[in-house]
């Protein structure tokens, strides 16, 4: 569906052979101070509680309406966690070695080298007016890749000091100035949480958006701009099991707590 993703695929793979050949070895580096370096980041700090959905398996024309959202639920989920873990899977090799500390900058290095291919995965980390601003970088050749990259951004991010809020943006070596995904979160308290994500294909000028929200057990989805399907509204309760699916053009379809439809009051 998008062009832009056949090098991250084959970012991701270069990352699997990495760990898989390389393991936990350490080759870290000393810091000045490396006890004051922030955590590295989660990929998805916010996620959509699919529970309701999983392991339930009803059939029959009066579950379609819940069948179909559970669809959509799910694959909204691993299309932004697919998306997400690909640049955070670097942050693996990063972990294993100490934070160097120089200029209020905090630097992570990883070099791998294998015949005539080497990669450097650099992170930085840098703390200002209540967050922490990250970036990673590539460095080198491998297999599979079309050129030999050169400081190339990968992705670059913000998460606020607290952890409650952040963005992350990515990026391929195609189009280096333009992110390809950008993903927003919020967390206020256990019971309100949000995030949007916005994939993008510059050339086609296309995007594929998905917005969530929690606010205790009722859960808000919209699902848009997916070529193969209608963008869509999906509400559900957590705790009752009801909720409705409102396709574009389409009326709203409910269903009750049985997951069987349901009028729509």
């Amino acid at each position: 569906m998008f062009s832009t993703r056949i090098n991250l695929f084959t970012l991701f793979a270069i990352c699997t052979a990495l760990f898989l050949i390389t393991g936990c070895s350490d080759d870290s580096p000393t810091g000045a101070d490396p006890e004051d370096a922030p955590d590295f980041p989660q990929a998805q700090p916010v996620e959509i509680d699919n529970s309701l959905f999983e392991g339930e398996n009803v059939t029959g024309s009066e579950y379609e309406a819940f069948n179909l959202a559970s669809s959509y639920a799910q694959s909204a989920q691993m299309n932004v966690q697919t998306s997400m873990m690909f640049g955070m899977s670097y942050f693996t090799f990063l972990q294993q070695n100490q934070a160097e500390y120089e200029d209020g900058v905090f630097n992570w290095t990883f070099s791998f080298t294998e015949g005539g291919e080497s990669l450097t995965i650099r992170a930085t980390a840098e703390e200002s007016a209540g967050q922490v601003l990250w970036t990673l970088y590539m460095s080198g050749y491998w297999d599979d890749m079309e050129e030999s990259l050169d400081e190339f951004k990968l992705l670059t991010g913000t998460v606020s000091e607290d952890g409650q809020s952040g963005q992350w943006r990515y990026y391929t070596p195609e189009y280096p100035d333009d992110p390809f995904l950008q993903y927003d979160w919020a967390v206020s308290g256990d019971d309100q949480v949000s995030f949007t994500s916005t994939i993008m294909e510059p050339e086609e000028e296309y995007q594929l958006i998905v917005d969530y929200q929690r606010d205790g057990t009722d859960n808000w989805l919209t699902y848009s701009g997916v070529d193969t399907m209608d963008d869509v509204l999906i509400f559900w309760d957590g705790s009752s099991g009801a909720g409705y699916i409102e396709q574009a053009g389409g009326e709203r379809e409910c269903w009750d707590e049985t997951f069987a439809e349901a009028s729509c009051s």
